[in-house]
């Protein structure tokens, strides 16, 4: 699978339900809910998680404001991002990805980054019902981004390439952008 940990490690599938739970927990009581949820959402199947996922506040965010951070698990800890700003007339959507393969902790990961403009719909930036779409495009890569923020409990951002080889998108070895990526800010 895609951005998995390369390296076989020792630990079982509890124990990562555990480490990712604690991680959580600590989101949680600094009242960061909507990152305490994707810590928990790693294993969603673990008991733990489940019954942390329960505790959370029914609405993580506070309007339907397409702009913040958007977040994917790209494994040993790290986390791919999509980040959308306010540009006045436009928004900015950015995207960082990164792959830490077998040496990532002592060279540093494989990176893979993008900058693109996606127009305002009608309905403003809290509107429910503006769908938000933006397309990167690079030589013969196309990744389309669809961003769904109607709901106070769950905004993301589905991100999926269309076009090209998984190779050909300009990012470094190992790094891809598809993905749900959760609303963390």
């Amino acid at each position: 699978m895609i951005n998995q940990d390369t390296v076989p490690n020792q630990l079982t599938e509890a124990d990562l339900a555990t480490a990712y739970n604690n991680i959580g927990l600590t989101y949680s009581k600094l009242g960061q809910y909507a990152w305490a949820k994707a810590w928990y959402a790693l294993l969603p199947k673990d008991k733990k998680s489940q019954y942390n996922l329960s505790k959370l506040p029914k609405n993580l965010y506070r309007n339907h404001n397409v702009v913040g951070e958007y977040v994917s698990y790209a494994g040993q800890g790290a986390w791919d991002m999509v980040t959308v700003t306010d540009q006045g007339d436009h928004y900015g959507v950015e995207f960082y990805g990164l792959r830490m393969g077998l040496f990532g902790l002592i060279y540093g990961p494989n990176l893979g980054e993008f900058h693109i403009k996606m127009t305002k719909k009608n309905g403003g930036t809290n509107s429910k019902a503006s769908k938000h779409h933006a397309v990167y495009r690079y030589e013969d890569c196309q990744i389309d981004l669809d961003f769904s923020n109607a709901s106070l409990s769950k905004q993301f951002v589905q991100v999926k390439q269309t076009k090209g080889d998984v190779s050909s998108c300009g990012f470094g070895y190992g790094v891809y952008a598809n993905g749900v990526y959760q609303k963390v800010k």
